[in-house]
């Protein structure tokens, strides 16, 4: 049977889901589209007028399209405007309150969007733990929605191009966490740490320097622990 086009009605869904508000639905959907315009900005004190309102609007537990803008800029340049996307999103996700609910089209959208991060996102948000060691819960929370992190963390580990820091960071959220599919790169991590520092000459005082990688293997010894507990 052929079908109309022009007769066909599809209902098409409301992108930003937002409540009514007492100012007007139009005039506010304006301000909430204007303001994750300027997330894309290249101006950082625009992106960072976005952000602001954004978060007074609430827009974030509202619209799934708004929370997945905020989730894109998980690898903003600014680490300190980093920092406050994390701690938006993961307020997003955390315990929730009657009178602040998060719909469940967002949370889909953020889960699914957090599932998927690779490596690049994954080291942009122990950047944001390194500059601010306070975000550690709240890149914790979003770690926890990728069950592929615990890969990419234990590739940033073992890559001795990574800042040493960045790679005891991962250390410690792969223990915290629980990846246990990172248990094997621990292991042959700390075998071939071991192995090279066999006959290594140590200093006088029996301490190694800060960019030995040998800081990592007491990390890692606690991260396997941390795996294989029960």
């Amino acid at each position: 049977m052929d079908v109309d086009p022009y007769t066909v009605k599809v209902e098409q869904p409301d992108l930003l889901d937002l409540r009514e508000t007492r100012t007007g639905r139009f005039e506010f959907l304006t301000s909430v589209w204007n303001a994750a315009e300027a997330l894309t900005s290249p101006d950082y004190e625009t992106r960072c007028w976005g952000l602001d309102r954004l978060v007074e609007y609430d827009a974030i537990r509202q619209s799934p399209l708004i929370a997945f803008l905020i989730a894109a800029q998980l690898t903003e340049a600014d680490l300190a405007l980093r920092s406050r996307f994390v701690s938006a999103l993961a307020d997003v996700l955390g315990p929730t309150s009657p009178d602040q609910p998060v719909s469940e089209a967002v949370q889909n959208h953020l889960c699914g969007y957090l599932g998927g991060m690779r490596t690049r996102q994954v080291f942009s948000l122990l950047q944001v733990v390194e500059v601010n060691a306070s975000a550690e819960p709240k890149v914790a929370r979003l770690l926890k929605y990728c069950s592929y992190a615990g890969e990419h963390l234990a590739d940033i580990l073992a890559d001795r191009q990574m800042p040493l820091p960045l790679r005891k960071l991962a250390a410690q959220f792969i223990g915290r966490i629980g990846y246990v599919d990172a248990i094997p790169a621990l292991e042959r991590l700390i075998n071939r740490i071991e192995t090279r520092n066999n006959g290594r000459f140590i200093v006088a005082d029996g301490s190694s320097p800060e960019s030995d990688e040998s800081s990592l293997v007491p990390l890692m010894q606690n991260a396997l622990a941390a795996l294989r507990s029960p």
